[in-house]
């Protein structure tokens, strides 16, 4: 098995002359690409990169973040995805607790590098900052590439750490998750292969880079030689500009979460766009409103949807291909595990659950993490390895087997509630009311009532009255998981990575809004 950081080079020797990544004007080649990566690689190594160390990436996307993740990785070194959007104290923490020595930036998401030096004692040398900030900042600085040559025996094996991606999880608290070259790459091959990429394709690159998601684009795609379409994070605010680049650039596949998807269909003007080119649009990260998914299919009947699931800690494991526009009230499934993968739900005491009984979904998988970053504790309690030698990752997803080898999603295991009596999961809630005509996205929780009762909420986006949608949800859940209150909202926050922020809503918003609710709308 080769390296994560052989692919361009491979690329660059069979297609040089090919697009390799695009963004607004600017187009490298493959060639173009391979040769900016060996010059950023070079500083690397200039500034003390070695083998085993780990680079922090603050940088927006761009053309150089797919040059700073190749580059990172051809050093033999880790690269650590920082939210260029995020507070500094949230950059120092990952920075802080992976070790960090050395960041790669730019101009415009320079401005923590003054505080981040301050917050962040690991962190000694900044690559692309400008001269203000890195005044200011008292570490050693480097330009943008450089002519040293790479010394290819030092270079990456199959299991050395590829990167530490850090999510908040369910506690808030950030853990990093650990990827080898070997689990990246059986991810990319495994999706460049299920979704036929080739050197025709055109990847739209929607998500941040630390989302878990960027990794099909950064890797899947130079796997297939396909050619990568930076979509730069303004474009994400703006459905319409975003539409209209996917057209003018002839982007085939898409891969996002499905708020971004109903963001395009409600301001996207889609019918105004020629997408003909698009022939795959892949989504994840959270359930899409079979109204909403059904409205996207009818739109572009000539192309393929498919569900797709598995969390950051192994990368993709299932997959649902989608034949027709789902019923209105219909549950996707997150489908059947793809090759190499294996599934299993099982209850609280680790035993297989019947079919049609939830449990919490376990996988096994080539695209597995190592673990979390000088967290054992945690990877301990995460995984379980048994008896063959076979290790196991325990999501915190409930599940059903629906039928043999296909999973359907029920909600997470810290999103169990117990509302007069009766243990309920939000997401079934949630997923019901979001196939209501008229609503795009609904959040349920739990808030405590005037007489110190547990009480079932719920706000949503859309244009459904609350009594209309209050009867539709008595149709089709059991008395105690209709939402007690309803109220419409003109739009829910989103974490940085594009998906709703359910904690941030059932924590911050839903307290204000049922208890105080005339100061809550108003802000």
């Amino acid at each position: 098995m080769t390296t994560l950081a052989a692919l361009v080079r491979d690329q660059a020797t069979k297609r040089p002359a090919e697009p390799a990544v695009v963004c607004g004007d600017q187009v490298l080649s493959w060639a173009d690409l391979d040769t900016q990566v060996a010059g950023v690689a070079g500083t690397l190594r200039r500034l003390g990169v070695a083998r085993g160390d780990r680079v922090g990436i603050l940088l927006y996307k761009s053309t150089r973040t797919v040059v700073a993740v190749h580059a990172v990785l051809r050093c033999g070194a880790a690269y650590v995805p920082l939210d260029a959007s995020a507070p500094t104290s949230a950059v120092a923490a990952v920075v802080d607790d992976c070790g960090v020595e050395v960041v790669i930036t730019d101009e415009p998401s320079s401005r923590h590098i003054a505080t981040l030096a301050a917050q962040a004692p690991s962190l000694r040398a900044v690559l692309g900052a400008d001269d203000d900030a890195l005044g200011a900042s008292g570490l050693v600085g480097a330009g943008w590439a450089s002519d040293d040559v790479i010394d290819e025996g030092d270079g990456p094996q199959v299991d050395d750490l590829a990167y530490v991606m850090y999510t908040s999880g369910s506690t808030g608290r950030p853990k990093g998750i650990m990827h080898t070259h070997r689990s990246a790459l059986a991810y990319a091959t495994r999706a460049a292969a299920l979704y036929g990429l080739g050197p025709d394709d055109r990847l739209g690159f929607l998500t941040p880079i630390h989302f878990d998601m960027s990794t099909f684009e950064l890797f899947a795609g130079p796997v297939a030689g396909a050619c990568t379409v930076v979509v730069p994070e303004p474009y994400l605010r703006l459905p319409a500009s975003l539409s209209q680049l996917i057209a003018d650039q002839a982007v085939t596949t898409l891969y996002g979460v499905p708020f971004l998807y109903t963001q395009l269909l409600d301001r996207g003007v889609l019918t105004e766009r020629d997408l003909s080119a698009v022939r795959w649009v892949l989504y994840g990260g959270e359930p899409f409103p079979a109204a909403r998914l059904a409205q996207w299919m009818r739109l572009l009947p000539e192309c393929r949807v498919s569900n797709v699931y598995g969390p950051a800690e192994v990368n993709q494991c299932t997959f649902h291909h989608l034949d027709a526009p789902p019923a209105t009230d219909a549950v996707v499934p997150i489908g059947r595990c793809w090759d190499g993968a294996r599934g299993r739900v099982v209850d609280d005491d680790g035993h297989d659950c019947p079919p049609g009984e939830p449990g919490e979904l376990v996988i096994a998988a080539p695209t597995m993490m190592i673990g979390y970053w000088n967290r054992p504790e945690l990877t301990e309690q995460s995984i379980d390895v048994d008896s063959d030698g076979r290790r196991w990752y325990h999501t915190g997803d409930l599940a059903t087997e629906v039928e043999p080898g296909v999973f359907e999603y029920v909600g997470r295991r810290d999103d169990q509630v117990k509302v007069r009596g009766h243990r309920l999961e939000l997401g079934t809630v949630e997923l019901i009311l979001a196939a209501a005509d008229g609503v795009s996205h609904a959040v349920a929780g739990v808030v405590t009532g005037a007489e110190g009762e547990t009480e079932l909420v719920a706000v949503y986006v859309g244009s459904a009255p609350a009594d209309e949608l209050t009867r539709w949800a008595a149709e089709r859940l059991a008395p105690y998981a209709v939402p007690r209150r309803l109220e419409r909202v003109d739009d829910l926050c989103q974490t940085a990575t594009g998906k709703v922020d359910r904690r941030r809503v059932r924590h911050e918003l839903m307290p204000e809004l049922f208890t105080h609710p005339q100061e809550a709308l108003a802000r």
